[in-house]
């Protein structure tokens, strides 16, 4: 894997900040390009959802009955009124009662342990290692989105996928910007609707050269922000004047994730093809005085993720989509002396959807058994995510370091 200049990449990672209303592209842009699409399932959407600064695993999925998890925690332990019991040894949390119908009828499973060898504690150098799905020893520039798609080509849509929320591009982080064999459109919207109002005041076949590589990424930019709103526009055509949507829309958790939910849900019902989004909620990283922000935290993420899922079964699309979420690592398996927890490794995910084979999956990490601290993870998160890609989009091969692992099975 070729590496790419630091300064390059801070710049890209800047630059997804700074564009957020419109797209960083992978890719040159040839609208036209043709190219063979690998055979799988594409028509199926990949929904990631970073729970962005590190959720407490231990305190998601409840180890309830485990000794070890209340000397641990002797302040932040749950006590099992505020528990969701799902099997004989483990318990949700109880903000996360609205996923429960979900769990019932077997929409939704909960993979263990997740990590990778080596963990860093590093905010930014984990969910570097997240993002590009790679080894703790490895830096390597792009997504493993980005990576998949420019090596299967998925077939062309109105966007290869869609951001909302925290304005990084993350597994979706672009291939080197001169690569005009793979174009890829990766779009950052605020909301759809004014992203297409101003996507559709830029020129959307712009051919200008530039004398400098960063104004000719810029241009690159631009042009493909108006390309992919005159197809977002044309779908939403078919949305005008469905007063019944918008209320639809308008009853959705009023809370920034569930705003995110609701932007989703209009592209859903405009039935725009799109292959992966990702939305975000932020605000994991709890040193101090967790208790109250993890209940609000994980209250949003489930309240949020229902009513996607009530909406998308309405629309007759929840059997098309696959949620799943992420985190650049668990919390340590100790409270601190702050009534919070610390930077740690492993922790449990979610993936939802109509055909997910729900259930608990994997083994849950030892309490008794720590490596300074830290709980030490049992499910390698290249199997994690190489399942993701290989069983929701149907391919036999993704990438080299994913597929090394057998898949999960996520997928009845």
């Amino acid at each position: 894997m070729s590496k790419m200049d630091p300064s390059r990449r801070r710049l890209l990672r800047g630059l997804s900040a700074t564009l957020a209303p419109f797209i960083l592209p992978c890719g040159a842009l040839i609208p036209n390009l043709s190219l063979a699409a690998a055979p799988g399932r594409w028509q199926r959407m990949l929904i990631l959802v970073e729970l962005q600064g590190g959720n407490d695993g231990l305190n998601t999925l409840v180890p309830y009955r485990d000794d070890a998890y209340r000397a641990l925690r002797p302040t932040l332990g749950l006590p099992v009124d505020q528990l969701v019991t799902i099997t004989g040894e483990a318990a949700l949390h109880s903000a996360l009662t609205p996923l429960i119908s979900t769990w019932e009828a077997g929409e939704l499973a909960i993979v263990q342990g997740i990590g990778y060898e080596r963990p860093n504690h590093s905010h930014f150098r984990s969910i570097e290692i997240w993002d590009a799905a790679s080894g703790s020893d490895e830096v390597i520039p792009e997504g493993w989105v980005s990576r998949l798609f420019a090596a299967h080509h998925p077939p062309s849509g109105d966007a290869d996928g869609v951001i909302f929320g925290r304005p990084v591009l993350g597994p979706l982080l672009p291939t080197a910007t001169g690569d005009s064999q793979a174009p890829r459109r990766f779009v950052v919207m605020d909301s759809v609707k004014n992203f297409t109002r101003r996507g559709l005041a830029l020129p959307a076949n712009q051919a200008t050269t530039a004398e400098t590589p960063a104004l000719q990424h810029l241009l690159t930019t631009q042009a493909i922000a108006g390309q992919v709103a005159q197809g977002v526009a044309e779908d939403l055509k078919k949305l005008e004047g469905n007063e019944a949507l918008e209320k639809r829309l308008a009853a959705f958790p009023q809370h920034g994730f569930g705003k995110q939910c609701a932007e989703l849900a209009r592209l859903l019902a405009a039935d725009s093809r799109i292959a992966v989004a990702k939305l975000s909620l932020g605000g994991f990283d709890t040193h101090v005085n967790q208790l109250g922000t993890h209940a609000r935290l994980l209250g949003e993420l489930a309240s949020g993720l229902a009513a996607l899922r009530t909406f998308a079964k309405e629309q007759g699309l929840w059997d098309r989509l696959v949620i799943a979420s992420y985190s650049e690592f668990g919390r340590r398996a100790g409270e601190n002396k702050s009534a919070g927890t610390d930077h740690g490794t492993a922790a449990p995910h979610f993936v939802l959807g109509g055909q997910i084979a729900g259930g608990v999956k994997g083994e849950a990490p030892s309490l008794t058994q720590l490596q300074a601290g830290d709980l030490i993870h049992t499910m390698p998160m290249q199997r994690y995510i190489g399942s993701l890609a290989k069983e929701t989009w149907g391919l036999t091969e993704t990438l080299p370091a994913l597929d090394r692992y057998p898949p999960l099975r996520l997928i009845a």
